[in-house]
């Protein structure tokens, strides 16, 4: 009860951050509220944290694909991810995901090449 007044109370006063709660869960939304309100987060010290955030949110984007799909090409995986990124750069972050244990997935050789 004391907590939801609190939260009810703070919300006027920051609502580049409340904006930034909703966009979470649509990646367009979330890169173009971060670019909207760059200055603000660069102001506040937030910007690595906002950058941060953004990294999770694909890391988990990922993660929920290698749930759904048993086969998925490269192109697919970034274009359902919505990554911001090349596909080269893609094939880096998967990898990096593969090794450390955070995603189950294998890439093959003639699929990145059939995706580029």
């Amino acid at each position: 009860m004391i907590v939801t007044e609190i939260v009810r109370r703070l919300r006027p006063l920051c609502p580049t951050y409340t904006e930034r709660v909703g966009a979470h869960t649509r990646p367009d939304r979330l890169l173009v509220l971060v670019d909207r309100h760059r200055e603000q987060f660069n102001r506040d010290n937030n910007i690595g944290l906002v950058h941060q955030c953004e990294r999770s949110f694909h890391k988990m984007s990922i993660q929920r694909l290698t749930k759904m799909f048993v086969t998925l090409s490269l192109g697919d995986a970034v274009a359902r991810v919505q990554l911001p990124i090349g596909q080269t750069r893609a094939q880096t972050c998967l990898l990096a995901r593969i090794e450390d244990g955070e995603i189950f997935a294998a890439l093959f050789a003639e699929w990145v090449a059939q995706s580029r």
